[in-house]
């Protein structure tokens, strides 16, 4: 997938109740122009480092940043977690031997990691 460019930003976002945010750019200004958004989640570092918290309280009502997400151990927690959930391992151990058995695994949709 391509970048956006840093005024793109409205356009890609808008209309969206939530952002996820990897290392984007988040300024204030770009922000405010999106008035449907209520919550950004920062994977790495807080919003402080992409944007004026004080003054874009009112275009997004609330910020989080995960934690766990800023060290490589949070993002292998969260690829076990999936690895678990799906199964992975046993499908892989029989795949090699030749057996492929589809199997349903747990759904993560609607699930909530603390």
């Amino acid at each position: 997938m391509k970048p956006f460019a840093r005024e793109d930003l409205p356009r890609v976002i808008g209309g969206y109740d939530i952002a996820i945010d990897d290392h984007s750019y988040m300024p204030t200004d770009l922000v405010a122009q999106c008035p449907q958004l209520k919550h950004i989640v920062f994977l790495g570092t807080g919003p402080a480092s992409y944007m004026n918290v004080a003054r874009s309280t009112r275009a997004a009502s609330r910020f989080t940043s995960s934690r766990l997400w800023r060290h490589r151990g949070g993002r292998h927690a969260i690829a076990l977690m999936v690895a678990a959930a799906r199964d992975v391992a046993r499908m892989d151990r029989e795949v090699r031997t030749g057996t492929w058995t589809p199997q349903e695994g747990l759904q993560l949709r609607g699930k909530t990691w603390a």
